[in-house]
């Protein structure tokens, strides 16, 4: 498992220097943002704002990540414990249940896969 920075994250624009990513309240850069090619079109202030918000996100959107991945292990439980069973397809509630299971199993399948790219060691 990866070692990151703990969060929060915080984007802050510094004249002069770019957007950084810090460490809570201290001043402890996590990384910088600027642009450094090209022509500086005026969008291109916009992008590296986007980019360093997205940035100062990354560790609350792992925690999201774990979450979900441990979602569809509640539901199980829950419909254990209430003794409910998704086994009648003909039942439109049934079948909305199932669909919505299924649902949620990709997105823990996607959010797995996301924190696979962040926990991967060279």
């Amino acid at each position: 498992m990866s070692k990151h920075t703990p969060g929060p994250w915080i984007a802050e624009d510094r004249p002069g220097v770019g957007w950084i990513v810090r460490w809570g309240n201290l001043e402890s850069q996590v990384c910088s943002l600027r642009w450094v090619g090209g022509p500086h079109l005026p969008e291109v202030d916009r992008i590296v704002e986007a980019d360093a918000r997205l940035i100062a996100a990354a560790p609350d959107l792992l925690d999201v990540c774990k979450k979900t991945i441990a979602r569809p292990e509640e539901v199980q439980r829950i419909m254990r414990a209430n003794n409910l069973k998704i086994d009648n397809m003909d039942d439109p509630y049934q079948g909305l249940a199932f669909t919505l299971y299924t649902m949620l199993v990709e997105s823990a399948n996607e959010a797995e896969a996301a924190i696979a790219k962040v926990e991967e060691s060279p």
